[in-house]
């Protein structure tokens, strides 16, 4: 089963406002005794469209985004046993924590993040750096590695993250340290590496620049494919032979809940398990196609601010 990840590099401003506009990438400075480039990810479950702080540490305000609403599309629903299922209110800079939100495409989910994040925050050095990757898992109980796309690795083959064959997998409420040498000038990018973790949100940009300062200013784009069911799932209908039915078993006389084969314009086959659901930009997406195709303009979809006439 195939699941489309393009990463692509951008030139353009920076920019500030993180919840609209996507930040620039910044190189990473290593530590000032040693040289080293230390990075520190804390692995853990969150809810997508939700926000945190709120109530206290450890619970979550579930957020919905009214597309049709022009002054504040965001709702915060009202978590109190004792109100109304649908009681919700609009959303409050001064109460509500915007910088805990994960958008992804709109929907109610639970993924794995990296320090809150999917994809994860870039990491960007230059060639030759010499990289400590710290990673925390904080799964409840998923087993995990890391591994990262492009670089040689060669003599250093036993931090290359590939379980139970370079290592043992990290265990959850473990952590492991990865030591890496950034031999590989290039946009890669690092993801996880045991089941089906990746699909699940484990995955980031690794970026090796050719060092020194430069003048211009970057973006990185993750590109990929998201799914309204969780990939597990998705990976066992697979298994047994139950791909028409990835959409649910339910229902069976609902002909929307059919996968059927797709054609390219000159009727050759377009082989595919599963049709493509949603199209995320780093954080964000939109679940509902005929809302982007016809109000792209009012969805809260990844931004870039480019300057104009800039090389």
């Amino acid at each position: 089963m195939r699941r489309g990840l393009v990463i692509l590099l951008v030139i353009a401003e920076a920019v500030t406002a993180w919840s609209e506009y996507e930040a620039p990438l910044v190189e990473a400075t290593p530590d000032e005794k040693t040289g080293i480039y230390y990075f520190e990810w804390i692995v853990e479950e969150t809810m997508t469209m939700a926000t945190s702080g709120v109530r206290g540490e450890g619970f979550f305000e579930v957020v919905d985004y009214v597309v049709n609403e022009t002054d504040n599309p965001w709702r915060v629903r009202i978590s109190e046993f004792e109100t109304h299922c649908a009681d919700a209110v609009e959303w409050n800079n001064d109460k509500h924590n915007f910088s805990s939100l994960l958008q992804l495409d709109g929907r109610h989910q639970v993924v794995f993040t990296i320090n809150g994040k999917t994809p994860a925050d870039p990491i960007v050095v230059p060639l030759g750096a010499e990289i400590q990757l710290t990673v925390r898992n904080h799964l409840m109980a998923t087993d995990m590695t890391m591994h990262v796309h492009g670089l040689n690795m060669r003599g250093n083959w036993f931090n290359d993250g590939i379980p139970f064959l370079q290592q043992c997998p990290i265990q959850a409420k473990s952590s492991h340290v990865y030591r890496i040498f950034a031999d590989t000038i290039g946009t890669h990018w690092v993801h996880g590496h045991l089941g089906v973790d990746r699909g699940q949100g484990l995955l980031g940009a690794f970026i090796v620049t050719e060092g020194g300062k430069r003048d211009i200013r970057e973006y990185a784009m993750v590109l990929q494919d998201w799914f309204a069911n969780d990939w597990k799932h998705i990976w066992l209908l697979k298994k047994w032979g139950l791909m028409k039915w990835h959409r649910g078993l339910e229902n069976p006389e609902h002909g929307s809940q059919c996968h059927q084969p797709t054609y390219t314009h000159d009727n050759g086959d377009l082989f595919a398990d599963m049709a493509l659901q949603s199209l995320l930009v780093n954080t964000k997406g939109w679940h509902n196609q005929s809302d982007v195709l016809h109000h792209p303009e009012k969805l809260p979809l990844t931004q870039f601010r480019i300057k104009q006439d800039s090389e």
